[in-house]
């Protein structure tokens, strides 16, 4: 992309623009004034411009085709079979705020009047995501630009460039889904099983909050002696999950440029840039203590306090999970982890070129480039501790610092070799190179070499060939192992029937849920609320990145 900057501006230039959705709502605001004049006997110029704009925020539920999770479903253009025939049937999370809970191979949740029933239907008992979510995210942003430039000879030119833009954004969606199971629930070590009981002085003492029905269909799964059993929940104590990012980017050059020779142009400059940025979100949760405050027992007085006493010294507050707004707000305040992530990448570059005529052919003239650089890069990312260690039931990412620099020199040729004649109106020859010297990678070589041809006016036929490397950026050099979601996860038991032969199948139908559901279907399908598990809570594969000069490459830990 090339861009032409005016050169010469004097005067005054102001423009301002409102918008707004024919519904009355999501307005749009913008405002923008550029000023510049000469000086010095038309010698200098400068010029400076101020930006404004306000882009309004526009929520799901506040239009009627993305009210409702997967409300498409009607016009059968999803592209998953399941939807097919089923109009009107949103596809609802199964992550609901009254929860749902497995006991013994039998599922629990709580009706809409509270009342604790069995089964769970996502149709009927789910939650709707989108009643929280965002379509247009409202985002301001201030802009502060300037150049001038100054005649220090005929032949020597000052330019100066600055820039400053700082963004303002933030988002919502939906209160946190958490589960039991999976490398990002909280007991991941165990399967995803919630004890109900805790041993005090060798007596297992039961969870007061625990259902009467769920805790007698419970049953000891891992094999501790204890009782147990496996939740999910959106946890809408918390409310919606909401964020902001803050981005303030700088840009500064200055250098010189002018002619030599008659017929070349040069120019040297130094330009710095930097931008920063800062996350913040909340509706996280603190994994750890999460894991205490369902650890509950009546103490002495018969109040029901958190089983470790030194969680108790440290502030634990005993969680109810049990029912949509169960939570009690201390047991918010105490199991809620805001997440920060703070970024700066910073770039410092030094270049120079020379471009010019060389000698004047028949055709034209004989067109060359050379120049060189000098150029640095620094990167960092700061998580939050939660999210370093994945206690935050996110995946655990690392921080991230590192920096490199390169030096290059390249060349440009165009030769014109026909030109003003019959069906060669223009045909040119052309090549390039570049050597880059990489502090991280040692040097690579790139290049191209290709031509132009004009039969006519108007009409302009271009052929390339070329050699292209691109350098691994810091994230990839410098970035240490983090966790991530595995795609095209495939339940095994999938198509398993009552009388599948081996010990696949066998082990499927050993659990109650997989045949129960074979009883009901004369197969193991998946369900909507399976699949939503396994993308929303499945085991998270952990990948180490091992370097290699010019390329990452993800292996197993």
């Amino acid at each position: 992309m090339n861009i032409i900057y005016k050169d010469n501006f004097e005067g005054v230039e102001a423009n301002a623009q409102y918008g707004i959705t024919q519904r009355g709502d999501a307005p749009n605001y913008q405002a923008n004034v550029t000023a510049g004049g000469n000086f010095a006997d038309d010698r200098g110029n400068m010029m400076v411009h101020f930006g404004y704009s306000n882009e309004g925020q526009l929520l799901s539920r506040e239009r009627r085709n993305t009210q409702v999770d997967d409300l498409d479903t009607f016009w059968g253009v999803t592209g998953d079979p399941k939807d097919y025939g089923t109009p009107f049937q949103p596809a609802l999370s199964g992550f609901a705020p009254q929860g749902r809970f497995t006991a013994g191979g039998r599922t629990f949740t709580y009706s809409p009047s509270g009342v604790l029933q069995e089964g769970f239907s996502s149709a009927v008992n789910g939650f709707n995501r989108q009643n929280f979510r965002t379509i247009a995210v409202p985002v301001e942003r201030y802009l502060f630009a300037a150049r001038g430039r100054y005649d220090l000879s005929d032949n020597v030119r000052l330019i100066t460039e600055g820039t400053y833009n700082s963004t303002r954004a933030s988002r919502q969606i939906e209160p946190f889904p958490l589960a039991s199971n999976g490398s990002n629930g909280i007991f991941p070590g165990v399967g995803g099983a919630v004890p109900l009981q805790t041993n005090v002085n060798g007596v297992l003492v039961r969870n007061p909050f625990v259902p009467d029905a769920i805790f007698n269909a419970a049953t000891d799964t891992n094999g501790d002696g204890i009782r147990d059993i496996q939740f999910a929940r959106r946890i809408n104590e918390f409310g919606p999950r909401s964020g902001s990012t803050t981005r303030d980017f700088y840009r500064f050059v200055v250098g010189l440029e002018g002619k030599v020779f008659n017929d070349f142009n040069w120019d040297v400059s130094y330009n710095f840039g930097r931008t920063s940025e800062t996350q913040q979100s909340n509706g996280q949760v603190n994994v750890l203590n999460f894991r205490n405050a369902l650890s509950a027992i009546r103490d002495t007085t018969g109040a029901i306090v958190c089983a470790d006493a030194n969680a108790r010294a440290q502030g634990c507050v005993p969680i109810n999970i049990y029912g949509a707004g169960s939570i009690s707000p201390a047991a918010v305040r105490y199991i809620a982890a805001d997440q920060t992530l703070q970024t700066r990448i910073t770039q410092q570059q030094v270049q120079g070129n020379l471009s010019g005529t060389l000698v004047d052919l028949p055709a034209g003239g004989l067109g060359v480039a050379v120049g060189a650089e000098y150029r640095r890069e620094t990167s960092n990312e700061n998580n939050d501790a939660l999210t370093n260690a994945g206690l935050n039931a996110g995946n655990a990412l690392p921080d991230t610092y590192g920096a490199f620099d390169v030096k290059e020199v390249y060349g440009e040729i165009n030769v014109p070799l026909l030109a003003d004649t019959t069906l060669f109106q223009q045909l040119n020859l052309r090549a390039a190179g570049r050597i880059s010297d990489y502090s991280t990678v040692g040097t690579i070589y790139t290049w191209n070499v290709g031509g132009d041809w004009a039969p006519v006016n108007g009409l302009r036929l271009r052929s390339t060939y070329a050699r292209s490397v691109r350098a691994p950026n810091i994230g990839e050099l410098f970035q240490g192992p983090a966790q991530t979601f595995p795609t095209g996860i495939i339940d095994p038991c999938i198509g398993v029937t009552a009388t599948t032969a081996g010990a696949l199948a066998a082990n499927c139908r050993a659990a109650p849920g997989v045949a129960a559901n074979i009883a009901v279907n004369g197969r193991f399908v998946a369900t909507q609320l399976d699949t939503q598990e396994s993308a929303a809570s499945t085991v998270a594969t952990r990948t180490c990145v091992k370097k290699i000069r010019s390329r990452s490459r993800r292996v197993p830990c």
